[in-house]
């Protein structure tokens, strides 16, 4: 049955039954297992840019001011820096650029990102701010954007591994399958000891049902990161769509002893014991998923079709509501 995973840098979960992927709104309980552990999520900006002749020590001043505040994770300060700069100076690309990420970052995503469109209309071809809009649509789930900006830089240097990690991934949520696995592979060729890559590498064959080259990249990705959790989660995915339920649970529970806190290992779990009729075991693992991410729904529905097999009918319904509700 369908464990839910981390998915790389995707907003949500998804659901995998070897048939079917389900988008689910909820946000993951996993963070510290994103793929791209890249921006949006630490404040890595780009460098300020030497402030314009005419007006040199003001708006640098304001540049070095924001810049500290940000080192400081001063956010309301640093923001009031950076409208300063451009109430000056409204085409200071670099600060656009910076407050859009500081505002997607607070959760104010559409302003976030009108002001990274407002710095790329200023420079187009800075590899960083663009990587950086595209991965904003992308967390909007605005994924022909996110691709189209990809593709709109020309430089050879813009393609990095990281580049061709999150063209795959849009292409991954348009189900292009050739072209996510193409890219992907470029992004794990291109740096082969990134285990984020390797999980969305392996995510996507799992997708696709190319379970054995799945497990072989992820396998290998293993022996090179042995206490990464979520790649212990992936190849426990890999090896139950190869229908070795007991490679599977040694995966999970390895996962799980690397991640306790990892509300998605317990689903996982929850989900493999339940296919295998082991009704008991399974709640205890829902159970167990619901007490570090009681606001699931997908888990508290999981958790209301196993309590349907216990026949408890009573309980089921209550999980039900709740999964309704969220």
């Amino acid at each position: 049955m369908p464990p839910t995973l981390p998915r790389g840098i995707f907003s949500g979960e998804r659901t995998f039954d070897h048939t079917q992927w389900i988008n689910v709104a909820t946000i993951g309980s996993f963070p510290n297992l994103l793929g791209l552990p890249i921006l949006l999520v630490l404040f890595e900006f780009v460098a300020p840019q030497p402030a314009p002749a005419q007006s040199p020590g003001t708006l640098r001043q304001n540049y070095e001011r924001a810049t500290n505040y940000l080192r400081n994770r001063d956010l309301p300060a640093a923001e009031q820096e950076f409208l300063k700069i451009l109430r000056q100076d409204p085409k200071q690309a670099p600060a656009l650029h910076q407050l859009g990420l500081l505002y997607f970052q607070t959760g104010r995503t559409r302003l976030g990102i009108e002001h990274l469109e407002r710095a790329h209309a200023i420079d187009s071809q800075d590899a960083r701010l663009n990587f950086d809009l595209a991965l904003a649509y992308f967390r909007a789930r605005e994924f022909q954007q996110s691709v189209r900006t990809l593709q709109s830089v020309k430089a050879p240097q813009s393609r990095t591994a990281d580049y061709y990690a999150l063209l795959g991934s849009n292409y991954l949520e348009l189900n292009d399958a050739p072209k996510t696995l193409e890219n992907l592979r470029k992004a794990v060729a291109m740096d082969p000891r990134n285990p984020d890559h390797a999980y969305d590498l392996g995510f996507a064959l799992n997708k696709n049902g190319n379970h054995s080259e799945a497990l072989s990249v992820l396998q290998r990705t293993q022996r090179q990161f042995p206490r990464n959790g979520k790649i212990a989660l992936g190849v426990g995915m890999s090896w139950q769509g190869l229908g070795n339920s007991a490679e599977a649970e040694r995966s999970f529970q390895k996962a799980l002893q690397l991640e306790p806190n990892a509300a998605e290992i317990s689903l996982a779990l929850g989900e493999l014991y339940s296919g295998q009729g082991q009704l008991e075991k399974a709640r205890s693992a829902f159970s167990r998923a619901l007490s570090l991410e009681p606001a699931n729904g997908l888990t508290h529905y999981k958790q209301g079709v196993n309590l349907l097999k216990l026949q408890q009918s009573g309980q089921a319904a209550e999980e039900f509501r709740q999964a309704l509700s969220l």
